[in-house]
């Protein structure tokens, strides 16, 4: 095998290898690229009286959604 056969198949192989890994690390560390941080929640109640559509959510005075 020549030398630069040989360094073709450690370029390749050194290439899947990091592909890999970086896959592995976004399933495994369970990272959501596109729009990771949302998530839609249902809700009812008896009685909604002073809620209106659109309105903010709020946990300790901070706003968290809509």
């Amino acid at each position: 095998m020549g030398k630069s056969k040989l360094e073709l198949v450690v370029g390749v192989f050194v290439l899947v290898g990091i592909i890999s890994l970086g896959y592995l690390s976004i399933k495994l560390g369970k990272l959501e690229i596109i729009g990771g941080d949302l998530y839609e929640v249902d809700a009812l109640f008896n009685s909604a009286s002073g809620l209106k559509s659109g309105a903010t959510i709020e946990i300790a005075g901070v706003e968290v959604g809509r």
